[in-house]
């Protein structure tokens, strides 16, 4: 049974350690980063083989193909994609034009990975930019206006699902508060327990009506030390966004999942292909 975490590879081929590796420990899937990424035929092997060395040809493969900085595919064999922040630009002049933007970019983001064998797109950011926000995240982010944000992250997980790739929602907990890189250090969040909490409902409010087949929430690496004093340990915020989730349909559906299997950020089901509309 394939176990709860995802791998990556060294480079653009698979050695025989890696292969002996990945056969023994099974893991659910994997993930590519640049180091991978070659050319277009080099990466569809690249991607035959991790599948065969678990023996699944359904394991989710995972990239970070967001746009702007962060884009594992790149020229000249790949398009270079818009950071989210010019759709954002958009969004204050027109908002349904962006709205509409969004979808399209995603649905070529999806043609583009699904015809390489890739099924999980770790996009949208959906962090809130402030002023003091860490350049970490800087242009990732579509602004710093949660109703906006939300409109242009549902048209972006849309345009995804449409095209058979699923999205990943990103961070959890959210970024937009904290002030250095967590790539580097660990940042110190001190909002208060109840400005987090009603950020957050907001926030699952906003995202409630995203039309979803399989969904991945992916948690920020260190992103918060604590909310507030007596938030210092995963399993205190945890259990707060479990109380935060509960009421909500899709919420609902995450907290099935983690009773189920134990894992957290899981939503199971199968992704929808062809127009929403």
């Amino acid at each position: 049974m394939p176990g709860a975490i995802i791998f990556g590879c060294e480079g653009h081929e698979l050695g025989a350690w890696e292969r002996a590796f990945f056969a023994r420990t099974q893991p659910l899937g994997f993930i590519l980063f640049a180091r991978n990424c070659d050319n277009p035929d080099q990466l569809r092997a690249l991607i035959a083989s991790l599948r065969d060395s678990v023996g699944r040809a359904d394991a989710p493969v995972l990239i970070d193909q967001e746009g702007g900085r962060v884009q594992r595919l790149r020229p000249p064999h790949w398009r270079q994609v818009p950071a989210a922040a010019r759709f954002g630009h958009l969004a204050e002049r027109d908002p349904d034009r962006a709205r509409q933007a969004v979808r399209l970019n995603a649905r070529l983001l999806a043609a583009e990975l699904a015809g390489l064998g890739i099924t999980v797109n770790c996009a949208p950011v959906l962090d809130l930019r402030r002023p003091t926000t860490h350049d970490a995240i800087g242009d990732r982010a579509y602004g710093d206006d949660l109703a906006s944000v939300a409109v242009l992250g549902r048209a972006f997980c849309d345009g995804l699902l449409e095209g058979g790739v699923l999205p990943v929602i990103k961070h959890l907990p959210g970024h937009g508060r904290a002030v250095v890189d967590s790539h580097h250090e660990l940042p110190r969040v001190e909002a208060t327990r109840a400005e987090a909490q009603e950020k957050l409902q907001k926030a699952v409010a906003a995202l409630e009506t995203i039309r979803l087949g399989l969904l991945y929430m992916q948690a920020g690496t260190g992103a918060v030390e604590s909310l507030t004093v007596e938030l210092d340990a995963a399993k205190s915020l945890s259990e707060d966004m479990e109380g935060l989730l509960e009421g909500h349909r899709e919420g609902e559906r995450i907290l099935a999942e983690r009773r189920r299997t134990g894992v957290f950020t899981l939503v199971t089901g199968t992704p929808e292909r062809g127009p929403s509309e």
